[in-house]
């Protein structure tokens, strides 16, 4: 797997979320900091990367993972989904599962009628 350096993660939340103007005026980092960061010139600590995720309102994990940010999303919602199923009781449970099965039963039935036109 292709280690994704800091600079092309933070590339790519800048295009996906926000503009590097909204990240340099909210105070995370001033312009120049971030033409080094983008530019490989400079690489923040810890804490700085915990401000710039937390600007980006995504898990710090995300800048140390070798995943990309569709991928570290997707890892991360089903992470917490899991975490947070976990803790219902099982008739709960068993709720949520058939309204998501239900749900993916419509989808499906929607795109086959989608492909006869």
């Amino acid at each position: 797997m292709i280690k994704i350096s800091f600079s092309e993660k933070l590339k790519t939340l800048l295009e996906d979320v926000r503009g590097p103007i909204s990240l340099s005026k909210s105070g995370v980092i001033s312009s120049g900091t971030l033409t080094n960061y983008l530019h490989e010139k400079q690489t923040p600590g810890f804490e700085k990367i915990g401000e710039i995720a937390d600007h980006f309102q995504i898990d710090a994990g995300y800048f140390f993972s070798e995943k990309s940010l569709p991928e570290y999303r997707r890892h991360h919602d089903s992470a917490r989904f899991n975490k947070q199923f976990d803790q219902l009781d099982e008739n709960t449970r068993q709720v949520i599962l058939n309204l998501i099965s239900g749900y993916l039963k419509h989808r499906d039935m929607m795109r086959a009628a989608e492909t006869d036109y």
